[in-house]
């Protein structure tokens, strides 16, 4: 244990040392980035069961550059699932792809929560790969939650903790949802003053890939989504509504490039931001988490 802990403050220690800000922040003892930001763009996707997770991940590995060097991290119930950090890449999954650089699985232990720890299973992960970098030339990074996961503890390891903030750059949080089955999700009752799965994935996310379209019956679409996109913006004011007709086709690109109202950015600069920092605290205690 005691040489675990020096490893990491050794990768503390780095990370301190070559970390700067997106702005001039002599209060915190950085410079200004004078170039382009050149950490690890980083995806994350949730959404319950059954919503087209999985397929959004193939579609995003599928769509990115020759040159790409994408890692994988998929989220897991301990439970159901052998042990194996470093599993096979499963057969539909593209092994053979050279823009999947490295595959993964990270666990849930039954607590909720995988990151709330330093400890936790996908902070060594991602911490163990940050002195590869150079070297494996990761340039992408995709994490998928299971379909009962709290995003909020994903996102505050992605934005607040220094030593992953110094290295990767969370650009989207995905909440994926199958259009026929997410208002009856997010109308789940649940005891008072408290948010079902479905609504808690969907308030923290910035964008909302209804999938399944192709589902819906021609003469009724337009109403689903007239429902959908009140219900949704009703929890998330600023939430970007995109479309998939089947196995959650998007593109990377497209992806990053769709616009977002970022009056209410759930992804501030964790280093430098104050009041981003607030707003984040107050986003991850909401509803009672721990």
């Amino acid at each position: 244990a005691k040489k675990r802990q020096q490893a990491r403050e050794g990768v503390y220690q780095h990370s301190f040392a070559t970390m700067t800000c997106r702005v001039d922040c002599g209060e915190h003892g950085m410079e200004a980035e004078t170039e382009k930001d050149r950490r690890i763009s980083c995806c994350l996707i949730t959404g319950m069961t059954g919503s087209g997770k999985t397929s959004l991940v193939k579609s995003l590995l599928n769509s990115l550059p020759p040159d790409a060097r994408c890692i994988i991290c998929i989220h897991q119930h301990a439970k159901s699932f052998g042990l194996d950090s470093h599993a096979p890449v499963p057969s539909d999954m593209a092994p053979d792809d050279p823009r999947l650089a490295h595959f993964c699985q990270v666990f849930d232990f039954g607590s909720g929560c995988i990151c709330c720890s330093p400890d936790g299973d996908l902070t060594r992960e991602l911490v163990g790969r940050i002195p590869l970098i150079d070297t494996e030339g990761y340039t992408h990074l995709i994490i998928e939650t299971t379909g009962l996961a709290d995003p909020r503890p994903f996102i505050r390891l992605l934005c607040v903790d220094p030593v992953i903030v110094s290295s990767f750059r969370l650009d989207r949080v995905v909440c994926v949802a199958d259009a026929g089955k997410i208002l009856k999700q997010l109308g789940e009752e649940v005891p008072l003053n408290k948010l079902n799965k479905a609504s808690v994935q969907v308030r923290n996310a910035d964008t909302l890939l209804l999938n399944k379209m192709d589902k819906l019956p021609p003469q009724g679409r337009a109403m689903v989504l007239e429902e959908v996109e009140t219900s949704a913006r009703i929890l998330n004011g600023g939430i970007k509504l995109l479309q998939a007709e089947r196995e959650a086709r998007m593109q990377w690109a497209g992806l990053m490039e769709a616009e977002r109202d970022r009056s209410q950015d759930k992804l501030p600069c964790g280093a430098c931001d104050d009041d981003g920092y607030e707003r984040m605290v107050q986003i991850i205690n909401l509803e009672g988490h721990d």
